[in-house]
């Protein structure tokens, strides 16, 4: 185990030291093959470019596959809705239950985007079924909620006691508990609710335990087929209320149905909106039904509106013209998640779910505050992080554990990101408060051989662990303090045990998989355009070119000569800067110190991406650039 408290030796540890071990790794340029031109040719047919052809070959989609998603994409949704056990089940009975005026209903939801999400598609859709079907309807009907991280993951049971006290209080309303994005491993919690006669429901996608709360649950995880497992939890909360929607629209009569399609057209459109945010945000893997899902969503949000919606002001915080999925997962959802991270979720919510719409601005600028405040701890943790990480600190273990202290929970889940994207093993930061009988954190495991939710549930029992709930790449964990060197050691046993049986492998790969080499030239609106006719996350991974031109001139940041614009020619005879930040900067020290440049090429490696400098101009996210003279 390592603890920032080490910090301090970082002073003992000369800097001609700390250079030596320092390991430079070199990043791999690999080229996908070119597509043939046949397949180019029956890519063109359906008016999809070479470059569009080229991406989506790279990624196995099929041109049936594309056009499924844009025009047949809610038969799709259908057949999800139909095929997820439970889903037309609570549909049915959250429906009645919304038409009955003597209902009340408590929705709980999680601390980050997901869950903030998922309470925002209900808060669109449901009270508008509500005030259809209830004349009196009145907005204390519904009641929203979503934990601090301070709280813990989940239905806790003091806001149970709250709940139960409103309905002592109020014998005469029927109350409904239902909760999104968590839930399924609630099981004492719920029946405590249940024992006070309050109905419950769980929406959730995460892995449930051997036993599960007496209530119904949609959870994919839990059936046999686990069919629609790699939803995240907003995208079960969309899907649930297309589902009683699709209900309503089939009871009614003609003129009926036309009075709800009209009322309910604008907030399903807003849900679709959520669900796409909720789904990047959640990291879940990119198969058909969710890239679906972010591309209408994407569509919604990018299309010209005569209302400004909550989330258009957030995005006028980061100054985004057009926003592609790459945005929702570094912009729109780290804002989102830096409220529950800095422990201020209330913002997050009221951005979401406030009905007065004159508090959007200030919760947008709220939260794109606490987003700044989150990235500046992250970074300068994550420089703490590296020093020791360079130094080797965590080269004798097969797990890294990482005890930090004086920064907020919620940053513990970034640090192991990053930790684990540095080593190649699973990672856990926990934050250290105090005397405490167990202290909590957060874990991530980047590498696809090891799960970590399989590695450390089962040390649980063995009495090493307090708590791990989430997933196979993240879940949030607690520790006992006083068995954190054992818990080290067993977990290093373990996957060495199978590193030795073939089951699993340590190991960074730094290979950068490129997609296609265009000119300069080429780095325009129109190619980045076409480029996010799909979003992209995860597997279905956001296009990478090598992008080349003649080196014109370069010059470094006044502030920080590792960031330095270089200005490059293409074909065509234009000009584009292209800033790298701290990307090889050693490599300039080669080329004369001319103002112009003769026989220089230089080729960039990275994504497409809108200038942050200038809006109306298309740049390169550089990873990786290599220049080279001509002979």
């Amino acid at each position: 185990m390592f603890d920032n408290k080490q910090r301090t030796r970082r002073t003992t540890l000369k800097k001609e030291v700390v250079r030596k071990i320092m390991k430079q790794v070199e990043n791999h340029w690999v080229y996908k093959p070119k597509l043939p031109q046949h397949l180019i040719d029956e890519y063109g047919k359906h008016n999809i470019s070479p470059l569009l052809a080229t991406i989506m070959a790279n990624r196995n989609m099929t041109y049936d596959e594309y056009e499924a998603i844009k025009t047949k994409f809610w038969d799709i949704v259908y057949d999800y809705i139909s095929k997820i056990a439970n889903m037309n089940i609570i549909a049915e009975e959250l429906l009645n239950l919304l038409t009955n005026r003597y209902a009340k209903f408590y929705i709980f939801g999680d601390y980050d985007s997901d869950g903030i999400t998922s309470l925002a598609t209900v808060k669109e859709v449901w009270p508008q079924i509500r005030k259809h079907f209830t004349p009196s309807y009145n907005q204390d009907v519904f009641n929203f909620y979503a934990p601090e991280r301070k709280e813990g993951y989940g239905i806790n049971k003091n806001w149970c006691k709250e709940v139960i006290e409103a309905k002592e209080k109020d014998p005469e309303s029927h109350f409904v508990v239902v909760a999104f994005d968590n839930g399924v491993t609630k099981v004492s919690e719920i029946a405590m609710l249940k024992s006070a006669g309050i109905s419950c429901y769980v929406i959730d996608h995460h892995e449930p335990d051997k036993i599960l709360p007496d209530c119904l649950i949609v959870d994919p995880k839990k059936d046999a087929n686990r069919f629609g497992e790699e939803l995240c939890g907003s995208g079960l909360s969309w899907l649930l209320t297309i589902a009683m929607y699709k209900k309503l629209i089939k009871s009614g009569d003609n003129q009926r149905i036309k009075e709800m399609q009209e009322a309910f057209g604008r907030h399903l459109m807003y849900a679709q909106i959520n669900v796409a945010i909720g789904t990047i945000a959640d990291m879940v893997p990119m198969t058909l039904f969710n890239i679906g899902l972010v591309y209408h969503g994407l569509k919604n949000l990018n299309k010209d509106r005569d209302n400004k919606l909550h989330i258009d002001y957030l995005i006028d915080c980061f100054g985004l013209n057009v926003v592609t999925s790459k945005d929702i997962g570094f912009s729109l959802a780290a804002a989102i998640n830096a409220c529950g991270q800095m422990e201020d979720i209330g913002i997050a919510l009221d951005l979401f779910l406030a009905n007065n719409e004159d508090d959007y601005e200030e919760r947008a600028e709220a939260a794109y505050s606490l987003y700044k405040q989150s990235r500046d701890i992250t970074k300068d943790n994550k420089k703490i992080i590296q020093e020791y990480i360079d130094a080797g600190m965590f080269d004798n273990h097969y797990f890294c554990i990482y005890k930090a202290k004086g920064i907020p929970a919620g940053i513990a889940g970034k640090l192991a990101n990053y930790i684990s994207n540095a080593t190649g093993k699973p990672a856990v930061v926990v934050i250290d408060v105090g005397e405490q009988d167990v202290i909590k954190g957060s874990g991530r495991c980047v590498n696809p051989t090891l799960s970590l939710l399989k590695l450390l549930q089962p040390l649980i029992k063995e009495g090493l662990l307090a708590k791990a709930n989430g997933h196979s790449v993240a879940c949030g964990v607690e520790l006992y303090p006083d068995r954190i060197d054992i818990l080290q050691e067993r977990l290093d046993e373990i996957i060495k045990q199978k590193i030795e049986a073939g089951e699993a492998e340590i190991k960074i790969v730094n290979n950068i998989s490129i997609d296609a080499i265009i000119d300069v030239s080429n780095v325009t609106w129109e190619t980045f355009n076409d480029v996010n006719n799909l979003p992209y996350s995860m597997n279905f991974s956001n296009p990478i070119f090598e992008v080349r031109g003649k080196l014109v001139k370069y010059k470094r940041s006044s502030s920080n000569p590792n960031n330095i614009c270089y200005t490059l020619e293409g074909k065509n005879g234009n000009y584009l800067d292209i800033w790298a930040w701290n990307i090889n900067p050693d490599i300039v020290n080669k080329i004369p110190e001319n103002k112009v440049l003769e026989n220089y090429q230089i080729s960039l490696v990275g994504n497409l991406s809108v200038n942050f400098m200038r809006q109306t101009a298309i740049t390169v996210d550089v990873i990786d650039l290599r220049i080279t003279r001509n002979v």
